[in-house]
């Protein structure tokens, strides 16, 4: 049984030309300046026979075009292919966008470019890959300040789990977070990672702190509007990155991660939601061609009456053409000994990915070596779980509109639920 090699890198994505601000529709302006600066943290996993590249990325998400430019790149410097690759996004509301958002103007320079930083920044790992014992943890610190946003706070995950990667020597090389927040806070026009910034503050090339968004489709930071930004942004980040430095801090030697690398990599056509009603769909047309027209175009209400409109027209075209509605999208499930990955390519909500990771609990995986991660690869969508189409509301109709597509249905979450379970099952 061969043993597993770990090699970590951490760089600032440095790129100065003026671009758009992803995460809100209302920011029609180019950005303004750097808050804080955007990383890219990577962990190559390796063994004798097979790599694995895995990503933390200070991004919203990446649509497929987007996904796949920075995939490329990734695979034309390091030769590692697509499907030994996962990309982790933090989901800041305030990176550079991306695709996900409709309508929004993308720079595609800036993502080769990121393609070209991830690629580089593998190598430098790989090459400082080496045996490692790791301490995984549920920190005993929650999440305090988060909310379920739909009312239902019996359904959140507060939890903060961690790992600390040390070498031969004792040192650590590595950290891993994982925790369901939505970072949300910033809304001028200016790049940031948002309160998760404070986990950057702690990481450096030498040693990443490496963060995996969760489950927090559904979920929102507690704050009040009349509070100062800053100071919420301290004490929103310092409740995840104080209680993860303070386990770095006394973190013991861990154990080894032995065997091979064992992954699932697969694009999987799942169902969408299906129009039948031709004229309801005409009315709305109407209704949002007259909003937008009698709209002065220096009112930010235009742009969303835009978004309803064009989503409209074309629902209505697709269904009377009878054109499907289903998309393509990436799943990725990675075994490394007993730590668990699970990549899923959407806004990913409380409810969904307490069912991953139950699938897991059943086949014996420990809690705290289970990362079910929403915001991964490439993103397509809010998944709304079975449970949640009776409330409505943006997560189930709304979000579908600025992702342009018809949205998820039952069978969406059904379909995907049983490939991943599948492949829990062959694993």
């Amino acid at each position: 049984m061969s043993k597993i090699k770990f090699g970590f890198a951490d760089e600032i994505i440095r790129f100065t030309r003026s671009q758009y601000c992803d995460g809100y529709a209302f920011r029609m302006s180019q950005v303004e300046k750097t808050r804080d600066d955007l990383h890219v943290k990577v962990c190559a996993v390796k063994t004798d026979t097979d790599t694995h590249l895995i990503y933390s990325i200070d991004s919203a998400g990446l649509s497929t075009k987007y996904y796949r430019l920075l995939t490329d790149q990734i695979t034309a410097l390091t030769g590692v292919k697509r499907e030994n690759i996962s990309l982790s996004y933090i989901h800041t509301h305030s990176a550079p966008a991306s695709g996900i958002l409709a309508d929004m103007p993308v720079d595609t320079d800036y993502y080769a470019y990121m393609g070209e930083i991830c690629g580089n920044m593998a190598l430098r790992a790989l090459d400082r890959a080496c045996e490692c014992t790791v301490e995984f943890a549920v920190l005993p610190e929650k999440l305090i300040n988060a909310r379920n946003r739909r009312e239902r706070e019996d359904i959140i995950d507060r939890r903060i789990k961690a790992a600390v990667f040390k070498n031969n020597d004792g040192k650590v090389c590595g950290v891993f977070a994982h925790a369901s927040c939505h970072a949300v806070l910033q809304r001028d026009m200016h790049f940031s990672a948002d309160w998760l910034c404070k986990l950057n503050d702690l990481s450096s090339d030498e040693v990443p702190f490496m963060f995996f968004q969760g489950r927090c489709g559904d979920i929102n930071p507690t704050w009040n509007k009349g509070e100062d930004i800053e100071e919420k942004t301290e004490i929103l980040g310092n409740e995840l990155a104080i209680p993860v430095k303070k386990f770095v801090e006394n973190s013991s030697d861990g154990e080894s991660l032995d065997g091979e690398i064992k992954s699932f990599y697969e694009t999987v056509t799942l169902p969408m939601r299906v129009f039948d009603d031709t004229e309801m769909l005409r009315e709305k047309v109407k209704i949002y061609e007259e909003k937008y027209f009698s709209t002065p175009i220096d009112d930010v209400k235009k742009r969303f009456h835009l978004r309803d409109m064009q989503w409209f027209r074309e629902m209505l075209e697709k269904t009377e053409q009878g054109a499907s509605n289903d998309i393509t999208v990436p799943l990725q499930v990675l075994k490394i000994d007993k730590l668990f990955f699970v990549f899923v390519p959407f806004e990913l909500l409380t409810l969904t990915g307490n069912k991953l990771e139950k699938m897991l609990a059943d086949k014996g995986y420990r809690e705290e070596c289970i990362y079910v991660c929403g915001y991964s690869n490439s993103i397509h969508a809010y998944l709304t779980p079975e449970e949640e189409f009776d409330f409505g509301g943006y997560e189930v109709d709304g979000a579908a509109k600025w992702y342009n597509v018809s949205g998820t249905c039952i069978e969406t979450e059904r379909k995907l639920l049983a490939w991943y379970k599948e492949k829990i099952e062959r694993i």
